[in-house]
Parts: C-alpha cells; structure tokens; sequence
C-alpha cells in the first residue's frame, strides 16, 4: 500500500503544471489563481496525523481535490477560492521571506484505511514566500472628457439656446503588480484538524513546494 502511494508521488512530482486560459488545474478568487497541489509532509519531519501518516499527496483540478495518504487510504474535498493577505514591502514591492502572500480553506473527507475510521479534515493553506517574491507591475492611466454641452434657457421668453465648447477633462490612473509563484520562492503550509470517528482529533501541520499561480495587487 505503501509503496503504491510513494509510486503516486514520484510521478507527481515529476508533472509539470501548466496554467491554462480556464483555470482548470487553479481555483481562482478576486486577482488570485492558485494550484495547491503537491506532496505534503509533516513540518516537523515526523508523523503527519495519527500514528503513522506521514504524507498526503493533494490533486488540485478547480476547486475540487483528490488526497491519498501514505496508507493508500483516499479521501475528496474541495479548495476555497484563494485571497490575498499581506502588502509588499513599501519600498522594494516584494514579498519577503516568510511573508504569508495567499491563502485558502481546504476540506476533505473520506475513511483512513489503517483506522478503519472515517475522517474528516479542515484547514487552511497559505503560500508563503521562501525568497524574496518580486512581481511585475504596469500602469494606466483613464482620460473621460465632455465636450459640446448645449444650454436650453426657458426660465421667460425669449427662449434662448447656448452652444458651449467645454474640455472638462478628468483623468485617473493607478497600477497592477503580478506575482507568480513557483517551487523556488514559495511554499505551501497547511494547517487544520484532522478528525476522527470515535473522538480522534490531530492538529496537522505540513508543507510542500509550490506548483503555480499567479495573483494580482492594484493601487490608485
């Protein structure tokens, strides 16, 4: 069983995620579109959750999620759609290491195979910058203007008519910064309860490298 699952991830990790006009492999929220897919392992490099979970292996398709553990045990749930917490550092606009850029809610459920028992897990996923995280940032900048504006004076006779040129310009502009995570600067961290019929409960805490996304911050 066990062997099953470390085939499983082996040839995980040798996918290459590709980001795709619709989305499919990225749950996606307000600038944000984000795979969680990956191999998650204990943070502290032990058991994972119970007595002998050690990892869990995440599929991301949309919002939907398919997680085998170690144990060959299988388990469905779904990701929430992605937003962005934290700011960029003022002055450099990067995201620092250890800086919390996108997180999550995760949720799956299914039966532990070693357990016997059913489970049901909830937590949260961040992406956090491991390197400094740069975007890219554009500008724009949005001109409205009225011209022409024509005047119908009926207050008392006689009716007059003003034809008036006008150049009441207004302008606004802001700007777009992109940053894309990839293995080299971000990491995924999540954390949650792993909860068990019959009273069992783990807090689980694992990490795994990125596999892609992108996410968009805007200012005036």
């Amino acid at each position: 069983m066990a062997g099953a699952v470390s085939g499983l991830a082996a040839l995980f990790l040798g996918c290459e995620w590709e980001s795709t006009d619709d989305g499919f492999n990225t749950s996606k929220g307000a600038g944000a579109s984000v795979n969680f897919s990956g191999v998650y392992r204990a943070a502290s490099g032990g058991v994972l959750a119970g007595s002998n979970i050690t990892q869990i292996v995440v599929a991301q398709s949309g919002n939907a999620v398919e997680v085998w553990d170690n144990n060959n045990s299988y388990y469905t749930g779904s990701v929430g759609s992605p937003g962005i917490v934290g700011s960029a550092d003022a002055v450099s606009g990067a995201y620092s290491a250890g800086a919390v850029m996108v997180q999550s809610q995760m949720n799956f459920e299914g039966r532990n195979n070693n357990s016997g028992r059913y489970v049901l897990f909830s937590g949260i996923v961040h992406a956090v910058a491991v390197n400094d995280v740069q975007g890219t940032t554009s500008s724009t900048t949005v001109t409205v203007g009225t011209n022409n504006t024509t005047t119908i004076n009926i207050n008392a006779p006689p009716v007059t008519i003003d034809n008036e040129n006008t150049d009441a310009n207004t302008s606004t502009s802001g700007s777009s910064t992109t940053y894309s995570l990839t293995e080299a600067n971000t990491q995924y961290v999540l954390d949650g309860n792993w909860i068990e019929e019959k009273g069992s409960s783990y807090s689980v805490s694992a990490i795994a490298p990125a596999v892609s996304g992108t996410f968009t911050t805007t200012s005036n």
